[in-house]
Parts: structure tokens; sequence; C-alpha cells
């Protein structure tokens, strides 16, 4: 999917985009928190997510990322 798709879906969701990893204009990956949600969305707009506290720091909870367990989170599917 394009970026504006993704930009479109994630707001709906009214999550924040953290960061965008593409692969010739097309997202891969999708990095984003909604409050004390960290969520991760794949290409076809799959979402995973774990607890990230509110007061942690965006940077640090970037670096952080891979010491958590993400489940399977269909809430926060997006929808194109």
């Amino acid at each position: 999917m394009r970026v504006a798709e993704f930009e479109q879906a994630i707001d709906t969701k009214g999550a924040r985009i953290m960061e965008m990893r593409l692969h010739h204009n097309h997202v891969r990956q999708a990095i984003g928190r909604k409050d004390d949600t960290l969520i991760i969305w794949d290409d076809q707009g799959q979402a995973r997510s774990t607890f990230m506290p509110q007061e942690m720091d965006d940077e640090i909870a970037m670096e952080q990322m891979h010491q958590y367990l993400f489940e399977r989170a269909p809430q926060y599917d997006l929808d194109f």
C-alpha cells in the first residue's frame, strides 16, 4: 500500500505514526502509538500490539521495542 493510504487508515484508528519502513514507495511496516499501546502494522494492514507506558518517550520506545512481546490485535487492523 502507498504511504498516503496507510497514513489515512492509521489516523482513523486514532493512533499516531512513529516510523514507516518503505520499499519502493510502498509501506513495508508501520509503527505507531495510541495512548499506552505500541502498534506494528505489516504491509497488509494487520496489527500487532503491546503495552507501553505512556510516560515512556517515543525514541526510547523504539529502541526497546524488541524486548516486548507483540500479540495479534485485530481491533487495530487497518481498513483500506
